[in-house]
């Protein structure tokens, strides 16, 4: 019997190792269901809708076309222009901000705008297309778990892209 529950904890492993679904512990079980309840009611289904058609995790490569360095992006979504009007690159953030400042705050330390502007002109090159919005989902972790929609603005992203274009050269 020793042997088989050795076997058995040894097998676990391998399928939490191997597998692509993750398991959640307690305490996000338990928020889970108000996130969702509020990612649903959110702007009466706006989230549902803007992810409908949408690209999820798509990988794109490529090459710089000024430094020749190769280039991988994978955003956490894009919409397209057909479906909502404008080529957008989607990124989700997970926050404990309690407010939408605080969170926009958290933005500029963790220089959000580098990524985001990266993704826009790596993902505008390797296609074609203009993508010239990017729309941030955020999401609380802590109390009251709300969601929020954030519009980059014109001037950050290219404040963004000049420091992606500085990181590259």
């Amino acid at each position: 019997e020793k042997t088989s529950l050795a076997m058995l904890k040894s097998l676990l492993n391998l399928l939490r190792i191997n597998s692509p679904l993750q398991g959640i512990d307690n305490k996000t079980s338990k928020i889970l269901p108000q996130l969702k309840k509020n990612y649903y009611a959110y702007q009466n289904g706006l989230l549902p809708k803007l992810l409908k058609h949408s690209l999820k995790e798509t990988s794109f490569y490529g090459t710089d076309p000024l430094t020749g360095l190769s280039i991988k992006v994978r955003p956490d979504g894009l919409q397209l222009e057909k479906n909502i009007g404008v080529n957008a690159v989607i990124s989700f953030k997970t926050t404990s901000a309690q407010t939408i400042q605080q969170f926009q705050n958290d933005a500029a330390k963790y220089a959000y705008d580098l990524s985001e502007g990266m993704y826009q002109e790596t993902i505008s090159n390797i296609t074609g297309r203009s993508f010239n919005c990017t729309i941030m989902v955020m999401l609380q972790s802590v109390p009251p778990y709300l969601p929020a929609l954030i519009w980059w603005n014109d001037s950050d992203i290219a404040n963004g892209k000049a420091k992606y274009r500085s990181a590259l050269n």
